[in-house]
């Protein structure tokens, strides 16, 4: 586990998805850190709060944040959060982010992997249909 600190920012994946927090050290370098398990786009900006989703990608832009941090094998700028405080406030706590990400590992979002079974067999079966086609 390593921590960090800096000025935060995020980077959005699309227009409308999910996306990563940004570090941006004092030394120039940056690190992005994804929010997201293995099923989920979870984006780093976006919190439950009174069990509403709320985004607060522009209230955190341009802050001062702490985030612990494990690195992804191989690389040294890029990870997964575990814990960021901006201020005085957690946004994420490390309890909170094992759970949501051991709920993708451990199957806790069924929909999500059936909806991915579903559209695997669909691109295989078009695949063979348009294979046939020109056999």
């Amino acid at each position: 586990m390593r921590i960090s600190s800096g000025t935060l920012s995020f980077t959005r994946w699309t227009k409308s998805s999910g996306g990563d927090a940004v570090i941006h050290l004092g030394n120039g370098n940056t690190l992005r850190l994804t929010c997201g398990g293995v099923l989920s786009d979870a984006a780093c900006f976006d919190k439950q709060v009174d069990g509403v989703w709320k985004n607060l990608e522009s209230e955190l832009t341009g802050k001062p944040a702490i985030a612990w941090w494990y690195p992804e094998e191989g690389k040294e700028d890029f990870g997964r959060l575990y814990q960021l405080k901006v201020g005085d406030e957690f946004i994420f706590r490390y309890e909170e982010q094992i759970e949501w990400y051991m709920k993708d590992y451990k199957g806790g979002r069924p929909f999500e992997l059936l909806a991915a079974i579903v559209m695997l067999i669909v691109t295989v079966l078009y695949a063979r249909r348009d294979l046939k086609k020109r056999a």
